[in-house]
């Protein structure tokens, strides 16, 4: 059995916690929540309120969700530029089948290392959404 020196093994501890530490700092983090804006009107048969997020050096899609409740998401990202994008589709009938998209709304985000930045979907029945970085 052959045994490490002290030293040895500090320097391999030392090396695993800064790659460790500098990993942590190669992300940033975007938050996304949802609001529902309260007009007094219903979607009677239902709705889903979908989302995207896509670099825009590539327009890579990197997320996508719908939901009938509200959205929520946090992505852990490289450093750079995000659209998050998100629309309305109610249901025609049962929600088996769906109306088209509408109520489009964009927003666009930076994302940095070791931080945090939120995107927040403000939606509601019969009105265009709108994203804002509160």
């Amino acid at each position: 059995m052959r045994r490490l020196l002290p030293g040895v093994v500090a320097i391999v501890l030392a090396s695993g916690v800064a790659d460790i530490a500098s990993a942590s700092r190669t992300t940033g983090e975007l938050r996304i929540r949802e609001r529902d804006v309260d007009t007094g009107d219903f979607y009677f048969e239902g709705a889903y309120q979908y989302l995207t997020v896509r670099r825009t050096g590539d327009h890579r899609i990197l997320h996508s969700r719908r939901s009938q409740n509200r959205l929520s998401a946090r992505l852990s990202l490289s450093p750079g530029y995000y659209r998050v994008d998100s629309w309305t589709r109610s249901c025609a009938g049962t929600c088996a089948t769906l109306d088209r998209p509408s109520d489009r709304c964009r927003g666009f985000f930076r994302v940095r290392a070791d931080r945090y930045v939120t995107a927040t979907i403000h939606s509601g029945v019969g009105i265009r959404c709108h994203i804002s970085n509160p």
